[in-house]
């Protein structure tokens, strides 16, 4: 089949117009900056979520491990040794006249046997939070005591029994308190994403019946359980 050109009046081949060109490189402009929208805005979208997600995995681990800590609180390996006067005690951080400090908590128990009187062997755990890190740890700021990161504050109430009964009466801060009626311990994370830029804005957060402007764009959620002290229940 013969192919036959267009040709123009004076003979030559024609072909597209400067205006044409200029429309067609605006048209793909448009359709470009339209396919880099929606990748952006999906990839923001899995950074949110795969941030979230990160962030509740944390809050249950933290959660999972101190309650497993308080409930070991005052343990005696033998039933028959006197139960431990000093298995729970903890610091307020406001009452180190820094506001909304982190509290810390030292939980202890006995694994000292029943054949051996002399075996006096108890062990101690604090806890406690790197605030300029957010980061939990164990006993000591170092590597190996890190036990969550993201954990910007933690605040503890404690449960105070009045009448024996092993529940609490009311719940207060560690200042001042009777340690040996405490019956339980109401526990407050406030966690943060690690990645920053997770929001298209810093957005205000409520924590220890307060609510404070975000300092950056990072996601935070509030994480608050209550934990018996199983051991001193009668």
């Amino acid at each position: 089949m013969t192919h036959i050109r267009k040709l123009s009046k004076t003979g030559q081949q024609s072909g597209f117009t400067l205006i044409e060109i200029m429309i067609a490189l605006l048209l793909g402009a448009f359709l470009i900056g339209g396919v880099l929208q929606v990748f952006i805005n999906t990839r923001q979208t899995f950074r949110l979520e795969e941030a979230l997600a990160r962030l509740q995995e944390n809050g249950r681990y933290a959660m999972d491990y101190i309650g497993k800590e308080i409930r070991l609180a005052d343990f005696r390996y033998c039933p028959t040794k006197p139960r431990m006067t000093d298995g729970i005690a903890g610091v307020d951080g406001n009452n180190a006249n820094i506001p909304d400090a982190p509290d810390t908590m030292t939980l202890a128990w006995s694994s000292r046997v029943c054949t051996d009187p002399l075996n006096t062997s108890n062990v101690t755990n604090l806890l406690s939070i790197d605030a300029v890190n957010s980061i939990l740890y164990r006993n000591a700021f170092v590597g190996s005591n890190q036990l969550v990161e993201g954990v910007e504050n933690m605040q503890v109430l404690y449960g105070v029994d009045t009448d024996g009964n092993g529940t609490a009466n009311y719940y207060a801060q560690a200042t001042g308190l009777p340690m040996a009626q405490v019956v339980s311990l109401r526990v407050s994370l406030l966690l943060r994403t690690i990645e920053n830029n997770v929001t298209s804005a810093p957005i205000a957060y409520r924590f220890n019946n307060e609510t404070a402007p975000a300092p950056d764009r990072r996601l935070r959620r509030v994480f608050t359980s209550t934990f018996a002290l199983r051991n001193r229940i009668p």
